[in-house]
């Protein structure tokens, strides 16, 4: 499973993402605080959210601002799990 932390624009951590080969298919999944609703963001409890997000079956929508970090993070986990070759 690879883990990483999504960062804002001063490279605070306000999310994590998670990535896993599951039956042979990459899933990734995250978890996101909403700081400017005050929430803090907790790297424990997000990763569980995370790690549970991967496993379901619903779809979440990411904020187009942290997308980028999405792609990038999609493209390091086929690489490193090896999808697609």
């Amino acid at each position: 499973m690879l883990i990483q932390y999504i960062r804002d624009e001063k490279k605070h951590p306000v999310g994590v993402m998670a990535s896993d080969l599951i039956d042979g298919t990459l899933k990734i999944g995250f978890s996101l605080a909403n700081v400017q609703k005050g929430d803090r963001f907790r790297k424990d409890y997000g990763k569980i959210k995370a790690v549970g997000r991967m496993h379901g079956s619903k779809k979440y929508n990411i904020p187009h601002k942290y997308s980028e970090q999405l792609e990038e993070f999609e493209e390091r986990s086929r690489k490193y799990f090896r999808v697609g070759e």
